[in-house]
């Protein structure tokens, strides 16, 4: 699946419209059969019913989310925004949050930003010009370069803000930049916010404001993409981005069910100061701010173009710690806010949008529950699922599974690596489920999108065991039980499954810390070579006298003499020339040619 940074995400053509809704048709026929057919076949025996309940439930778990996908996937025709907003009222503020962040990475942030606030002021020459300003947390945070961010601000010419109260998280850090920078025009004014990595293109500004021109709108949201795939777990980070921006997004925008992503959008001041601001109390704040907007009336919309490049999580401990973040902020909000997602103002379209993403993250206590499923089968000959009917397998369950994977590779750019990121993932989402139940807080922590070389026993413990037990089980399985009816095929499947991508995982692992030191090695050559570019002596500049200059000129009259002499006996010869045939094809047409 390819992509072009200045580009908008495709929509499929009106023939791909029909194919699409008749694809998804089929599948929710299909799901719903299995759906039927997979209920009479749960194991009630006295003892296992409520593990079979329990697998039954994470498998409507899987079942509701595909719907949800195929939802988002429904043809549908999508607003678009062709005209430049060419409104001299809009006052563009551009903040950049940072928090300990490395000052190299920053630098190139702020230099975009900069170019897109220097494009947008020379294009629409607004009344108050789009100014850049950097929120620096370090301090609050006792960030050892906070000093160094100030200095280098001061240097590229914006401006720096860093409180001296902490709170809120990133949120706090954005209302404090709202108190420092007032404004006379909040229905005007557009706050735009960046994350400390993710650098705007030039166009940015001239192509988020064009929604605005639509009074009723009040935030807008850009995709999100990652210049950095250099590691596995980058390259699968990236293309969840991907799905999620170019498939999940515009459905979310068309029922005005779209909910802030962090980074790359725009808001109206006005919109903002009716919630107080970015929501605080959760460490998610752009997704409560967004439930808070909704709840209130407000519209937000998705510009489907790729308007900023950031960085992804290059190593499993950094994925694992930005998604234990935003998963545990999700379950904390989602115990505060259920009653308003169920019962609160919004549509229903809007409600179903904010239940299907308020019980995402329990794929991780969903993926468990069902990689445990076959271990009762494979260490005791007993299945939590008897489909002995030969039409329920050949005609309902393997057909939905071979679907399931075409979609998987269909939709997603480096399928197995996703695939793959999506199953070791499970012990970071039951961990925060079961942190959010008991009510632990996690603190904030920056993700440093840097490759660092990492212990696989240590960031991999709970997937090496569940491995190791799948991967036993199925060898004594297999000596003692056998095949005992079709539900074996069903629990050695999975098992094989499960063992395979969790062995997988832990292969890419290693061979990537193997790389490591390659590509520390060609970061230090890089290194080098820079410092040794920006340490060359500027050039002297050769100063000619009259007497060069003089002797200089007349070679040059001699030899265009030359050449135009010999170009007219060429032109006035070339009608007579032909080609020997003892030459060489090739050099007969040079001759004729020439």
């Amino acid at each position: 699946m390819k992509f072009y940074l200045n580009s908008a995400i495709p929509h499929p053509t009106r023939k791909k419209f029909w194919w699409r809704g008749i694809f998804v048709a089929l599948s929710v026929i299909w799901v719903c059969a299995y759906l039927v057919g997979r209920a009479s076949y749960m194991n009630l025996s006295p003892w296992l019913a409520p593990f079979a309940i329990l697998l039954f439930a994470a498998e409507l778990h899987n079942i509701s989310h595909l719907f949800g996908m195929f939802y988002s996937m429904w043809p549908r025709k999508y607003q678009e925004w062709p005209e430049m907003n060419r409104s001299r009222h809009l006052q563009c503020n551009l903040f950049i949050c940072v928090c300990g962040e490395p000052p190299e990475v920053l630098r190139k942030t702020i230099l975009a930003a900069r170019e897109a606030a220097r494009v947008y002021n020379d294009e629409i020459q607004p009344y108050s010009p789009a100014i850049v300003t950097v929120l620096n947390d370090g301090k609050v945070a006792k960030k050892d370069n906070w000093r160094e961010i100030e200095a280098m601000c001061c240097e590229l010419g914006v401006h720096h803000i860093a409180r001296d109260v902490p709170g809120g998280f990133k949120a706090g850090n954005i209302n404090n930049g709202l108190a420092q920078t007032p404004t006379s025009d909040p229905f005007n004014s557009l706050m735009v916010i960046f994350d400390a990595d993710f650098c705007a293109l030039p166009e940015f500004l001239l192509k988020i404001t064009r929604p605005f021109a639509d009074s009723e709108v009040d935030f807008v949201q850009s995709p999100q993409r990652y210049a950095n795939e250099k590691s596995w777990v980058a390259r699968a980070a990236a293309a969840h981005q991907i799905f999620f921006f170019e498939h999940i997004c515009p459905a979310k925008g068309y029922d005005n069910a779209l909910f802030l992503c962090g980074t790359n959008f725009a808001i109206r001041r006005s919109a903002l100061d009716a919630v107080g601001g970015m929501d605080t109390e959760f460490i998610i704040e752009d997704y409560t701010t967004s439930l808070n907007l909704h709840l209130t009336g407000h519209k937000g919309v998705f510009m489907p173009e790729v308007l900023a490049i950031g960085m992804a999580p290059s190593s499993l401990k950094q994925y694992f710690t930005q998604q234990r973040r935003w998963s545990q902020g999700s379950f904390d909000a989602t115990r505060y806010y259920l009653r308003e997602m169920l019962f609160g103002p919004m549509t229903l379209k809007q409600k179903m949008h904010y239940l299907l993403s308020a019980t995402y993250y329990l794929i991780g206590l969903r993926d468990f529950i069902l990689m445990l499923a076959p271990l009762p089968y494979l260490f005791f000959g007993v299945s939590l699922i008897k489909p002995n009917s030969p039409w329920f397998m050949l005609g309902i369950y393997m057909p939905m599974i071979i679907s399931n994977f075409v979609i998987y590779l269909r939709m997603f750019r480096a399928p197995l690596q996703s695939l793959v990121l999506d199953v070791v993932s499970f012990p970071v989402f039951t961990a925060a489920f079961f942190a959010s139940l008991i009510g632990n807080r996690i603190p904030f922590v920056v993700t440093i999108k840097k490759y660092e070389k990492e212990n696989p026993l240590r960031v991999y413990k709970a997937q090496t065991i569940v491995a190791v037990a799948l991967i036993v089980g199925l060898i004594y399985s297999m000596f003692h039980f056998g095949v005992q009816n079709l539900g074996s095929y069903i629990n050695y499947w999975w098992a094989f499954f499960d063992a395979f991508m969790l062995s997988l995982g832990f292969f890419l692992l290693v061979r990537e810390n193997l790389n490591w030191g390659e590509w520390e090695a060609d970061a230090v050559k890089a290194k080098i070579k820079k410092q040794k570019y920006q340490s060359r002596p500027e050039p002297q500049v050769f100063v000619a006298s009259p007497e060069f200059v003089k002797r200089f000129e007349e070679a040059r009259i001699r030899r265009s003499y030359i050449a135009g002499v010999f170009h007219d006996s060429v032109t006035q010869d070339a009608p007579n020339l032909q080609p020997n045939p003892a030459l060489p094809r090739k050099r007969k047409q040079q001759i004729v040619e020439g």
